[in-house]
This record gives C-alpha cells, sequence and structure tokens, in this order.
C-alpha cells in the first residue's frame, strides 16, 4: 500500500484493520503533539514561522483523517458525502466511529473498487476454522 495515496486518496476502499492502525496512530501522535504544546498555551506569542507550521501540521491531520474516512465509507458503497456526519457534535463522531471500527465492508467488488484484502473483513461461515 502506497502511503501517500493512503493518507491523502480519496480514491479507493480500505478495510478496519488499516483504518485501525491509523487511529491508533493518528491518536497517539496527537496526543504526543497536545503534551508537547503545553507550553505553547499563548498562540499570541508565536512566531510567524511556529503559526505557519501549526496550521500546515492541522490541514495536514485534518486532510488525512478526511480521506481515510472517506475510503472506508467507500468500503461500505457510501458516499464522501456521509462524513459529514462529523459535523454533528458527539453523536456524528460516535456513528462514524462505530461505522468505521466495527461495520465489516463490504465483501464484494463496488463502485468504488475491487474489495481491500484483509482476514478481518471476511465473513466466517460455520464450518470454516
Amino acid at each position: 500500500m502506497n502511503l501517500t495515496w493512503f493518507l491523502f486518496s480519496f480514491k479507493g476502499r480500505i478495510n478496519r484493520g488499516h483504518w485501525w492502525i491509523y487511529f491508533v496512530m493518528y491518536t497517539a501522535i496527537a496526543l504526543v503533539f497536545a503534551r508537547a504544546s503545553d507550553g505553547w498555551a499563548r498562540y499570541d506569542a508565536w512566531s510567524p514561522l511556529e503559526s505557519m507550521i501549526m496550521i500546515a501540521i492541522g490541514v495536514f491531520a485534518a486532510w488525512s483523517q478526511i480521506a481515510v474516512g472517506v475510503k472506508r465509507l467507500h468500503d461500505f458503497d457510501m458516499s464522501a458525502w456521509w462524513m459529514l456526519l462529523f459535523l454533528i457534535p458527539v453523536i456524528g463522531q460516535f456513528a462514524l466511529f462505530m461505522l468505521h471500527g466495527f461495520q465489516p465492508g463490504q465483501p464484494n467488488a463496488n463502485r468504488f473498487g475491487e474489495p481491500p484484502a484483509a482476514p478481518d473483513d471476511k465473513p466466517m461461515h460455520s464450518g470454516e476454522t
């Protein structure tokens, strides 16, 4: 898998496993930045360079979060417009979290492409081990 495609493209599909890896890494990095920026609590004291760096990091984080979420929605054959649920405080964010993290994608090809190959999204049939 191409990291640039994974973080920046809105085309294609990803499975739950890849979404969870992204979610855990994103959360860990966000916590590190939050902890490191405790000393930067006075935003008005930032230099223009520091402000530009923080804006660039914010744009990168938001873009990648949306791109990964859209590809996960594509795995359900859902439009990217469903990402707007994120704008509904608590309920919409929780709904997207549950959908992205716990709902298996479609096992067959859909309008967004072939299913991503991963054992965690394959339905188990009785009799399989």
